[in-house]
């Protein structure tokens, strides 16, 4: 991170948009300014744009789910992983 708090931000941000598990990074950026420094004003000046960031993933989160997207429902049933040498041998070769 060294003092770009922006930048790490809006890589958590990008982060999050590919996957919402990336969010647990928003947090850890406040936390990383405060062990580098043990300085509450960088601290807080890492927090603004974490929280920004996290704030904008909401927004766009409940928007999407305000038009319908969710994820795909639980079957309820472990992974077929007796599945998978049936499935690698019918995987095209690859040279």
């Amino acid at each position: 991170m060294a003092g770009r708090a922006i930048t790490a931000a809006a890589a958590a941000l990008g982060g999050t948009l590919c996957h919402e598990s990336a969010a647990m990074t928003l947090p850890l950026i406040p936390a990383i300014a405060w062990l580098r420094t043990r300085r509450p004003s960088d601290t807080i000046r890492a927090a603004i744009p974490a929280a920004a960031a996290g704030i904008a993933w909401g927004v766009g989160y409940a928007i999407a789910r305000g038009h319908g997207v969710t994820l795909p429902p639980s079957t309820g049933k472990p992974y077929p992983i007796a599945l998978v040498p049936g499935l690698i041998s019918r995987a095209p070769a690859r040279r």
